[in-house]
């Protein structure tokens, strides 16, 4: 235990008030900084307005009025975002023009005090609210390839655009006549490629082999929907002018590729040649000196002056002379 003399106690007491003194100046200093940190705090958070975010305010709400009076109030709003701007406040109010009837660019004035920007419009992104639609054929029932469509098994409905396909069938007001190409199920969308119409084509009614002559009894005209070729003839007439490249079985659709010239006279035939003018039509026969197709030039010798001469073959056995 520490003993204090009695001529050191005076000494001690005065060490003990200055040490009180001194905490309490250093707890007096620490108060009055926390109090001027708090009146900082409270002040920045209730200045909540920036600087010049009046002024702006004043001039995007009369822009935003003049927009309305030009018809642009859906289209185009002030683009004041530039934190750059500085916006004066205007005691009068402020004056707009374009610089053209299409440009986005906007003239500001102030008059007092004197002040002039050019501001760009901002396009405004809008959204429709209510979802597009559009009419559509939509099957109501299971068909096989080859199935009629009518008013029972098809009908024309409301769609949300979103959910019809871009080759949807179109351009129709009614199915009267189609058939589906393909198996489809309730519920679809019918598509360009899913329907199509009976087309009159040639039928091969028996096999033909290769170089065989097209005669009325070996084709037919009928009706049919699956299995057309783009190629396919849709009629009888002038099918004598030609002959088979490739052996045809009997039931299958003629085609254009099958088909080849027929050779229309060959060397010793009789050919009827004719021979018009003005004013006269001759017709004699002659006897073939060569084989010709349709259009081709041949050389024949007549037989009543014994001559020959050059004729055109525009059929079977027939000619016409050359001028």
């Amino acid at each position: 235990m520490i003993e204090i003399t009695k001529d050191a106690e005076p000494v001690v007491k005065g060490a003990i008030a200055r040490l009180i003194e001194i905490a309490r100046a250093c707890i007096w200093a620490w108060v009055c900084v926390c109090a001027t940190v708090l009146a900082l705090s409270s002040a920045f958070a209730n200045s909540t307005t920036p600087p010049g975010s009046s002024e702006k305010a004043a001039l995007e709400g009369q822009m935003t009025a003049w927009l309305e009076q030009q018809g642009l109030p859906k289209a185009s709003k002030p683009n004041l975002n530039d934190r750059r701007l500085i916006v004066p406040n205007c005691s009068k109010p402020f004056k707009f023009s374009r610089s053209g009837p299409t440009s986005r660019l906007i003239e500001v004035t102030c008059t007092a005090p004197i002040w002039q920007r050019w501001l760009k419009l901002a396009s405004v992104q809008t959204r429709s609210t209510a979802a597009s639609t559009a009419a559509t054929w939509v099957t109501f029932a299971d068909l096989a390839a080859g199935a009629q469509l009518t008013a029972e098994n098809v009908r024309r409905v409301q769609r949300p655009t979103r959910q019809i396909p871009r080759n949807a069938l179109r351009g129709i007001d009614t199915v009267d006549g189609y058939f589906v190409m393909k198996p489809v199920t309730a519920g679809d969308v019918l598509l360009t490629e899913d329907i199509g119409k009976m087309q009159r084509v040639v039928i091969v009614t028996r096999t033909l082999p290769t170089g065989a002559p097209l005669t009325r009894d070996s084709v037919i005209l009928e009706s049919r929907l699956l299995d057309v070729p783009k190629d396919a003839l849709k009629t009888l007439e002038g099918l004598n002018l030609f002959t088979t490249n490739r052996t045809v079985e009997g039931g299958s659709v003629l085609t254009k590729r099958l088909l080849t010239r027929a050779k229309l006279i060959r060397r010793g035939d009789s050919v009827l040649v004719s021979a018009d003018g003005s004013g006269y039509a001759i017709q004699s026969q002659a006897t073939a000196l060569e084989d010709g197709y349709l259009g081709e030039r041949i050389k024949v010798r007549s037989n009543d002056s014994g001559k020959d001469l050059f004729v055109k073959i525009t059929g079977e056995s027939k000619a016409v002379t050359i001028k």
